[in-house]
């Protein structure tokens, strides 16, 4: 009879997220708020994406007021990885640079390092009065 070794931790199953979100300084977050990193620590670069210690600072266009996004959380994706973070709570949350309404407390299931894949899907949503910039984000177990 054959066994399976538990995981460490919980696996994270497949969960999608969703948060239209106020855009400010141009950017937006997905970040371990609930550890004792900040978000001014994440090295900055050239490029959209930026990851480091305690999660992922996203640059939007500078016309742009908000950014609807869709967080999938699970199974490895295809495509290129834009970079690696570490999540020391194991939960990360979605939001705007300061506090809003919308922010979005997003359970990895464990604390670790995580992959995310990023794609900005549209430059403006339809249908939307104000500039919104759509993008489509996937994490997953990096070890």
């Amino acid at each position: 009879m054959a066994t399976t070794a538990k995981p460490k931790g919980r696996l994270m199953g497949s969960r999608t997220y969703a948060a239209v979100l106020p855009v400010e300084f141009s950017q937006f977050l997905l970040f371990d708020h609930f550890s004792e990193l900040n978000p001014g620590d994440i090295p900055r670069h050239d490029g959209p994406v930026h990851c480091g210690a305690g999660g992922v600072r996203f640059i939007a266009h500078d016309q742009s007021i908000r950014v609807s996004v869709r967080l999938a959380v699970g199974p490895v994706v295809d495509g290129d990885v834009a970079g690696t973070f570490t999540a020391p709570s194991g939960r990360v949350m979605l939001c705007a640079t300061t506090a809003s309404p919308n922010d979005v407390v997003v359970d990895l299931g464990r604390p670790g390092r995580y992959a995310l894949h990023a794609t900005r899907v549209a430059d403006v949503v339809l249908g939307e009065h104000y500039r919104t910039e759509s993008w489509d984000l996937a994490v997953w177990a990096a070890e």
